[in-house]
């Protein structure tokens, strides 16, 4: 019996004599020594810091302007829809009225957001209801040339809107829906409009406008407009978009109705069965209140595009008349090219003819709200008026 038990203590003695024992003791310390710097650093990498606790949240794009205050002006003329950015620890989730939307990874470097690793962006101001960002921020750029992005909170953009009056009340309880304050939707209703009628032979369009609640459950819809659109196929648009139920509205903290008018096009074209339906917000008696420039095609685009260039390469030959000509071209087919218009009047300045490049600061600085040539407008034209 002795014999078995001393056999036994001989065993656990030599097991923990063993060198893998002793190994296992030595890793065991060494990672308690080492816990804390693992820990340290696991920390650090996963660490948000302040300006980055401020930035994340969910920020509504307000306005874009030039850094020295020019106005922005977007040059194909589509109205932007409202777009509204969700900042994550590493991503950004852009989406607008009518895009599902999707990650772009970032990262914070000071004051710095670096999107994908190549766009820059300066955060010049950050606090609790607004971000300012200037895109590609760089001293070799003039400031009329970058762009300064300002946001505001998503919760605060409700109320940013009614100080401004960019939203109409109908009446007490219901708001018209404007570019300005339009809901998000879902693709669902649209793409089941489009497969519901696919193999239809239509020409026409209707105009509804429908009623939602302060959640985006549709209410009520009313036909305003039909254009050769029969009963049933009219009644079959109008129960697709209310058993859709994806509108997403933006909260104004009033359990209130929202108007918003759908206008749907049906163009079947010559010996085809398929049809194309268009879907828009549209409430044009209240949509802006400023001079909308007409949507340029692409080959517009593209023309003014080549002449612009042409007039660039005609300056560097000395050839100004026909650089002149080729700016004045590319202005024919895009009346909102604003270098177009800076370019031909420094040549007229240079040629001599001090009015007609008085006309083109005039023109940039009260319709297009360009702050330089209002300065080159005072500094050189005065005396002309």
């Amino acid at each position: 019996m002795s014999s078995s038990s001393n056999h036994n203590l001989n065993c656990k003695e030599k097991k923990i004599s063993s060198p893998y024992a002793s190994s296992s003791l030595r890793d065991d310390a060494l990672y308690k020594k080492l816990l804390p710097v693992i820990l340290f650093f696991f920390v650090l990498s996963s660490c948000v810091t302040p300006k980055q606790i401020q930035l994340i949240d969910s920020w509504v794009m307000l306005n874009v302007e030039k850094k020295d205050g020019s106005r922005y002006v977007e040059r194909d003329g589509l109205d932007k829809n409202i777009t509204v950015f969700e900042i994550t620890k590493s991503y950004l989730y852009i989406s607008s009225n009518e895009a599902i939307p999707h990650g772009i990874s970032y990262t914070l470097v000071g004051d710095t957001l670096i999107k994908r690793r190549r766009d820059t962006y300066k955060i010049t101001e950050l606090n609790d209801t607004s971000l300012v960002l200037l895109v590609n921020d760089d001293v070799r750029i003039s400031d009329d040339k970058i762009n300064k992005v300002v946001f505001i909170k998503l919760k605060y953009f409700g109320d940013s809107i009614i100080n401004k009056n960019h939203i109409k009340y109908i009446n007490d309880s219901t708001v018209e829906l404007t570019r300005y304050f339009s809901p998000y939707y879902g693709r669902y209703w649209q793409t089941a409009i489009s497969n519901k009628f696919r193999h239809t032979k239509i020409e026409g369009h209707v105009v509804l406008e429908v009623i939602m609640d302060s959640v985006g459950i549709t209410k009520k819809i009313n036909v305003i407009e039909n254009n050769n659109i029969s009963e049933s196929i009219r009644d079959k648009v109008i129960e697709t978009i209310k058993k859709s139920n994806t509108w997403m509205l933006w909260s104004l903290k009033r359990n209130d109705y929202y108007k918003i008018n759908i206008s749907v096009h049906f163009n079947s074209k010559e010996g085809s069965q398929n049809v194309g339906v268009k879907l828009f917000v549209s409430n044009p008696e209240y949509d802006l209140k400023i001079d909308k420039p007409k949507q340029l095609t692409k080959t517009e685009i593209n023309l003014s595009n080549k002449y612009f260039q042409d007039g660039i390469n005609y300056h560097k030959l000395n050839y100004l008349d026909s650089a002149v000509s080729s700016f004045t071209s590319c202005i024919a087919f895009d009346s909102l090219f604003i270098d177009a218009y800076y370019n031909r009047a420094s040549i007229n300045q240079f040629k001599g003819r001090q009015i007609e490049a008085c006309r083109d600061w005039y023109l940039l600085s009260d319709k297009l709200g360009q702050k330089q040539a209002e300065k080159l407008y005072h500094e050189f034209c005065k005396k002309y008026e």
